[in-house]
């Protein structure tokens, strides 16, 4: 069985006896009336080889107080009750010997089943086993039920994290589930106990309510999560905010290293809600609503029409201007979007009369790592069209050292968090050189983000680094003061 895949310490060949009753029996029909001449056909009991059933009464079995589970469908266990009247059951739970009397380990779901079935005995498999091999199997047993709340499955696994010591690698490796899928999960126990019961009670999705963790404000996150889970959050909200004019860019310097001069700057988003409950809001709080909901595909194209617009006017009255960075969403960068994008990109552009060179396209490593075709296609439109094509936040996601070498970007910039996740440069100092030395070797221009120190500054020119951006040299700046930047810097 699929499901076993991972569960190491032989734990997988017990849990080969719990899938739930419904996925291998058929469901009783409501209100059925068998009519029929021929009896019904029961299904044989399925065993794992090598275990003896028996049949032990239900009065003798104790629920386990650690069950992982805490909420039961009631409608659910009712329909499974039926099916369970009409068929039997044929699949034994899981118990071990305790004080006289047995206590499940794992298949709970049934022997509430049977009970409400009035079922005298239930079939088990008895097996002796150490309190840390019934919390495991149990926690186990329900990390791998599909209908098992979000919540639920992240505190299963945070208990299985805390008691055994694995770390998410171990514990992905064990359910068969990528560390992705594992860390996705446990962020949500982040979230405030609000929004927990939300997510609980079934009325907010696991996607949704991830993209909210990254939401600090109590109160912010909640609002948000009422107006995804009312599904007021919507398209005409934006199209909303858009004709006040709320979303606006800022722009952050870029400087190059050796001269301690601007050569260019990064568009960055923000929004000035009218709501007077949200406020001002940084791309945190809102990019990943708008990447589930969609309408970060136009809010894009409201950044492009805003920075194409604003060089345009820097260059009609006369002012020096560097080229800017403009963020491709990863929404973008699928087979069936990328050439209307490219197409919509490029009229855009065309409309201001521009030069390509004073635009730079930054794709997200993590939104193409997995499809090099994809990103040899978007590459490749760009540079026809005179663009050049940035890598941001390499090193944050899972593309190879191979890909960075065999597709033809033109600026690496390397994920700030390889300059904040550590203490001191000491700790890093020949990792981010290497980087740095790879770049150079490929002929790739070199960029550092979150620079916010001297030291991280004297150390990054001293390995030759192009070209910085961090609040060492300036935070994001409003259009005039960025006006004001470039004419103080260049």
């Amino acid at each position: 069985m699929a499901k076993e895949r991972g569960l190491g310490r032989g734990l997988g060949s017990l849990l080969g006896i719990l899938d739930d009753e419904e996925e291998v029996m058929p469901k009783a029909k409501k209100k059925e009336v068998v009519v029929e001449e021929k009896p019904v056909e029961t299904p044989k009991m399925v065993v794992p080889e090598g275990e003896t059933v028996r049949e032990i009464e239900i009065g003798l079995i104790d629920n386990n107080p650690n069950q992982p589970r805490k909420n039961f469908d009631a409608n659910a266990l009712n329909e499974l009750s039926q099916s369970i009247k009409l068929h039997g059951i044929i699949q034994p739970i899981l118990v071990t010997p305790k004080n006289g009397r047995y206590m499940i380990v794992a298949g709970e779901r049934r022997f509430r089943a049977c009970k409400l079935a009035e079922k005298k005995t239930i079939p088990c498999i008895v097996k002796d086993l150490e309190e840390g091999q019934i919390k495991e199997i149990a926690l186990l047993e329900n990390i791998q039920r599909q209908d098992l709340n979000p919540i639920e499955t992240a505190r299963a696994m945070q208990e299985l994290l805390s008691v055994y010591g694995w770390t998410q690698e171990e514990l992905a490796d064990r359910l068969g589930k990528s560390r992705s899928a594992v860390a996705n999960a446990l962020r949500l126990l982040t979230l405030t106990p609000p929004v927990i019961e939300l997510i609980e009670q079934g009325k907010l999705s696991a996607g949704h309510a991830r993209s909210l963790v990254v939401v600090t404000n109590p109160e912010v996150q909640l609002k948000l999560a009422n107006q995804v889970m009312n599904n007021k959050l919507t398209v005409r909200d934006m199209e909303n905010a858009v004709k006040n004019d709320e979303f606006f860019v800022m722009y952050q310097p870029k400087i190059e290293l050796s001269t301690d001069k601007i050569i260019g700057a990064e568009a960055l988003v923000r929004w000035n809600s009218s709501d007077p409950e949200l406020g001002f809001l940084s791309p945190a709080k809102f990019i990943p609503l708008f990447e589930k909901n969609g309408f970060i595909e136009e809010l894009d194209f409201i950044v492009y029409e805003k920075v194409f617009e604003f060089l345009r006017n820097q260059i009609d009255i006369g002012n020096n201007v560097v080229p800017i960075s403009v963020n491709m969403s990863r929404n973008h960068t699928k087979q069936d979007k990328i050439n209307n994008f490219i197409s919509r990109f490029v009229s855009t552009f065309n409309k201001y009369n521009l030069s390509p060179d004073l635009v730079e396209v930054e794709i997200l490593e993590q939104s193409v790592a997995a499809d090099k075709i994809i990103l040899q296609q978007v590459i490749d439109a760009l540079h026809n069209n005179g663009f050049s094509i940035a890598m941001d936040d390499f090193g944050s996601g899972e593309s190879s050292l191979n890909m960075l070498s065999s597709i033809p970007i033109d600026v690496v910039k390397f994920d700030q968090n390889f300059l904040r996740n550590n203490s001191s440069l000491e700790e890093s100092s020949d990792f981010i050189t290497s980087l740095v030395d790879l770049g150079k070797k490929l002929n790739k221009k070199t960029v550092f983000e979150g620079v916010e120190t001297k030291e991280q500054r004297d150390f990054l020119r001293s390995i030759n680094c192009d070209v910085v951006q961090g609040y060492f040299y300036s935070k994001p700046l409003s259009e005039n003061d960025f006006i004001q930047f470039v004419k103080d810097h260049i």
